[in-house]
């Protein structure tokens, strides 16, 4: 479990494969092992080679320090070779920087330490040393350098990094000039070598503490602003770098195993960043693969969407040809039956005039001489031809109430309503009825059939009376917010403007179940013989109100009188 933990957290915190970061941490643990219990050995002809060319058992140790120095030279060459092959493809500065430092180190060290092994002079051992630690200043500094340099232009874009490439390549060769022209002009460093001391290179300390501080504090922070595999193992690469510098900082002879162990560490190193631009390369080429799928993802889904577009235009071009058809073939239904009502209506008021006519000359001229009974009949052909005749009325009224907006004309409903009371003074008068009307506004509606609506209503307000009692009605009018009615209904506009208009009775009323019932054609909640009527008079109401987008209810209590409500658009 705490295995899983660690290499998590590496994972996550260097952004690396977990299998790398443990495999670079062996490798340094390794010659630790082996290396350090020679610690206890006080013979240095055990531990060193003093004799150049080496002879005997001390060539096996020449030949693993010119090992381990090709190899690392041979890696710095490969990872720059890398580096500016992935800065070709990638045009990314931060890889190209840490590749250059390497190839400038392995230039160096081809230049200083072959040659030198070759070409050797009496101050052998201080000069294999000294480009031992000239090398290591050159390649610490270079990163350290380009290091701060992305961290103060984080802010830059990639082309603009890109731009800086060739001053950032120039300034590592005047590192490089600088590196040359130390290791040619000085001969010797005062306190290079110290036998007598545990630590016999001092000079060593300086560039641990600068691996450590670049490891530590700077790349780290680095990291944060370039999280990527390549950063990460730059990281990596300062734990062997750094663990050598603790070997060379004791070795006490040249080509000893502290000495081996320092230059295995360091091949190790150069190596390391060679496998993170490996890393950063498969990285990227899996991140374009992720890209390239997920985009070809997109266009699968963009294609299907854009089938299912066309599919639904196809079927919403279909739904309304059909819807238009319908509208097309309700208009003709409605244009029938409009037409089949008048000419109805017409052809029935011609025979029912008769009959009337008829009637009144029967009554006329033989009444007095016809049996009770006769007259009876006569009375009451008469009163069945009027109800026909107020039914043919109701039916035409119905079939004309329809809305048009050259029709539409500001309307007084207070002068409508006063009309209204005017043409049914003599049944207010015969009732004995009160009216009390509180209307003062006016909108635009349709004049006929405003009077239509008000003569219905009232005209039911008044025959639905209760016995003995005079009818009392009052019609109140106010304005209110279509947003407090969108609850009651759809068809009501929430940010229209409504004038609400109530006729309230203290008639007989109704079940509260036949709110919504009364509104049907030729409904009726009572026999013909206790109230006259079509059952068509709420109906046309119900028409007038919704041709002028407005919305009717009625509410009530059998016995305790009645209560519509109508709202129409101001």
């Amino acid at each position: 479990m705490e295995n899983r933990l660690f290499i998590r957290h590496y994972k996550n915190r260097l952004n690396l494969p977990s299998a790398l970061t443990v495999t670079v941490l062996a490798i340094c643990v390794v010659p630790a092992i082996i290396v350090l219990p020679q610690l206890g050995v006080n013979n240095p002809a055990d531990l060193k080679y003093t004799n150049y060319p080496p002879s005997g058992g001390n060539l096996s140790n020449f030949l693993l320090y010119h090992t381990w120095l090709i190899f690392g030279i041979v890696s710095c060459f490969i990872a720059g070779g890398l580096a500016l092959a992935h800065y070709a493809f990638r045009k990314e500065a931060s890889g190209l920087t840490a590749g250059i430092a390497l190839a400038i180190t392995g230039l160096y060290d081809v230049f200083y330490s072959l040659p030198y092994d070759v070409l050797p002079t009496q101050d052998f051992s201080d000069g294999l040393y000294s480009r031992w630690l000239i090398s290591r200043l050159l390649h610490v500094s270079i990163l350290v350098a380009s290091t701060f340099y992305f961290i103060f232009n984080a802010n830059k874009s990639i082309r603009e990094n890109n731009k800086d490439v060739p001053f950032l390549i120039f300034t590592y060769f005047l590192f490089f000039t600088a590196a040359v022209a130390l290791t040619a002009f000085l001969k010797t460093i005062p306190g290079l070598h110290n036998k007598n001391q545990f630590i016999t290179h001092p000079y060593e300390l300086l560039t641990l503490s600068i691996y450590l501080t670049l490891g530590s504090i700077i790349l780290p922070h680095s990291l944060q602003k370039f999280a990527s595999p390549f950063s990460g193992i730059i990281i990596i690469s300062i734990i062997p770098s750094a663990l050598a510098g603790v070997f060379m900082a004791i070795h006490r002879e040249d080509f000893d195993v502290f000495f081996n162990a320092a230059y295995f560490l360091r091949a190790t190193g150069y190596l390391t960043p060679l496998a993170g631009i490996v890393l950063n390369y498969i990285h990227a080429i899996k991140k374009e693969k992720q890209i390239a799928e997920h985009l070809r993802t997109q266009k699968l889904a963009s294609l299907r969407t854009w089938k299912n577009l066309e599919e639904r235009e196809s079927s919403l071009a279909k739904a309304g040809a059909d819807l238009e058809r319908k509208v097309e073939e309700l208009k003709r239904s409605n244009q029938e039956l409009e037409q089949f009502a008048y000419v109805a209506s017409h052809d029935i008021q011609e025979p029912l005039r008769k009959i009337k006519a008829f009637s009144d000359l029967i009554e006329r001229d033989y009444g007095n001489s016809l049996p009770d009974q006769a007259q009876d009949y006569i009375a009451r052909m008469r009163k069945a031809a009027e109800r026909l005749q107020l039914l043919i009325d109701n039916i035409l009224s119905l079939s004309r109430a329809r809305k048009s907006a050259n029709e539409l004309v500001m309307v007084d409903l207070k002068e409508v309503i006063n009309d209204v009371l005017s043409d049914l003074e003599y049944i207010i008068e015969k009732k004995n009825a009160r009216i009390g009307v509180k209307v003062d506004m006016q909108l635009r509606a349709i004049p006929v059939q405003m009077r239509q609506l008000f003569q219905n209503l009232i005209s039911n307000a008044l025959k639905f009376s209760r016995p003995e009692v005079p009818p009392l009605i009052t019609i109140e009018a106010i304005y209110i917010d279509g947003e407090e009615l969108k609850n009651r209904t759809s068809d009501i506009n929430p940010q229209a403007l409504y004038c609400r208009i109530e006729i309230i009775d203290n008639g007989i009323g109704f079940d509260k179940q036949d709110a919504e019932k009364i509104f049907n054609l030729f409904q009726r909640l009572h026999s013909r013989t206790e109230y006259e009527g079509t059952g068509l008079g709420l109906a046309l109401c119900k028409k007038i109100t919704e041709n002028h987008l407005g919305y009717i209810e009625a509410e009530g209590e059998e016995g305790n009188g009645a209560k519509i409500r109508i709202y129409l658009p101001c």
